[in-house]
């Protein structure tokens, strides 16, 4: 549930009061504040935002659309409307664990301490109380004093520095193909690697599970830094493509490593955003959902959509069901997995996609024969071999029929002919 403004307050405190002489409520507030300011600097109202976000969306993840969530200056108070006092301390137990566990780990946040207590006060305890808060409130565009404006994030957000090693891996474009459109109007952002073999790998797993936080960290940066840089080359030739980031669910979910890399994102001019699609990849099979949905909630500002690839084989399609989940992304494995393998797989995915209404996406596509068959099962999107090569740099959207899935080199010539164009 979104963070109320002070406005009407005292109508709904009323509402509540005629249902009990006493409120349950539970009191949140960050205690240090005035540390982790002045470690983040001039980037503390960007920041400072952050926290509020992520913590209102763990409070929204354990109350109810009766219940009232107040913002303050420190923290938040909650009114809850349906739970008794002992619930409402398990409530409050569990929401402040889940704050302290989103920030653990960060050099920004090392001095953010955070007191919660619940308690059952009056109508005369809660006014005072309420009246605390009342002046606490955090501040409107149009009260705001001008040191806590927001400045401007390309401007005012420091690069992390990439001590992280990232050998011989490079950056590529993937056309992503519409089947009902017949067009790539969409290029995901990818690492890639040869192989000893002299083939390629894609994706996060260019860097093996020996890489250490900060080398996938890096890895992430340059994949942001390379889609901004793209997305600029685009507007200056008067071109607007979707650009897809692919960005690591371990470094998301790690808050020394978040944190800077939700630098890099909050870097993305805001003209840009509504093309720019993140794919988190690498979703542990047993990551909480509680986790999963904080973290898409929190990546969804930064975007116009979310798409995560899930395995062929969830152990759980509830895990998922409360993220931000735009596009469920699935990929084959190798030239040698076919959708026939995955057939039951791929059915329970589409019916669930249906059920929340999400797209489905799949990674990988060798052949026109396998694009085909997930079309027929209700996907939508598709990248791959058969799709076209991958590209250094996005071109403008282009038409690709279905005659021409599957034809490698001709969709590789055709995107190559719209790109010089531009």
């Amino acid at each position: 549930m979104s963070s109320q403004s002070s406005a009407g307050l005292s109508d709904k405190v009323r509402t509540l009061l005629t249902q009990s002489d006493a409120l349950d409520i539970g009191q949140m507030e960050f205690i240090n504040l005035d540390e982790v300011r002045a470690v983040c600097g001039e980037n503390w109202g960007h920041w400072r935002e952050r926290i509020f976000i992520a913590a209102d969306s763990i409070i929204a993840k354990h109350t109810s659309p009766a219940d009232l969530v107040i913002r303050c200056n420190a923290g938040f108070i909650v009114i809850f409307a349906e739970l008794d006092q002992a619930d409402v301390r398990k409530v409050c137990d569990e929401i402040a664990a889940r704050v302290r566990a989103f920030f653990l780990g960060s050099e920004e946040f090392a001095h953010l301490g955070l007191r919660m207590e619940a308690s059952r006060v009056s109508a005369n305890e809660f006014a005072r109380k309420i009246q605390q808060a009342r002046a606490e409130i955090l501040p409107t565009a149009a009260t705001a004093h001008p040191e806590d404006e927001f400045q401007d994030a390309h401007a005012a957000t420091p690069q992390p520095v990439l001590r992280g090693q990232v050998p011989k891996v490079m950056i590529a474009f993937l056309p992503v193909w519409s089947a009902t459109a017949e067009a790539v109007g969409t290029f995901f952002c990818v690492p890639y690697r040869k192989t000893r073999d002299d083939g390629l790998i894609y994706g996060q797993e260019v860097l093996n599970g020996s890489a250490s936080p900060q080398d996938r960290l890096t890895l992430n940066v340059h994949i942001v830094r390379r889609a901004i840089e793209s997305l600029h080359a685009l507007d200056e030739r008067g071109l607007k493509s979707a650009i897809g980031l692919s960005i690591s669910y371990s470094v998301l979910a790690m808050a020394r490593t978040r944190v800077p890399l939700m630098q890099e994102l909050a870097a993305i001019p805001d003209h840009f955003k509504r093309q720019v699609l993140i794919r988190i990849d690498g979703t542990p099979v047993d990551a909480p959902a509680y986790q999963i949905s904080e973290l898409t909630r929190i990546t969804a500002q930064y975007c116009g959509q979310v798409i995560m690839e899930l395995p062929l084989r969830p152990p759980s399609f509830e895990r998922f069901a409360g993220a931000k989940i735009d596009v469920v992304g699935l990929q084959l494995l190798n030239r040698q997995d076919t959708l026939y393998q995955h057939r039951p797989e791929i059915e329970r995915h589409v019916l669930d996609a249906r059920r929340r209404n999400r797209a489905l996406y799949l990674a990988n596509c060798q052949s026109r024969a396998v694009v085909r068959e997930a079309a027929a099962h209700g996907l939508n999107f598709f990248a791959g071999p058969a799709i076209g090569a991958p590209l250094d740099m996005p071109s403008a959207p282009y038409r690709l029929s279905w005659d021409q899935v599957g034809q490698l080199r001709g969709a590789a010539d055709q995107a190559g002919r719209h790109q010089a164009k531009g």
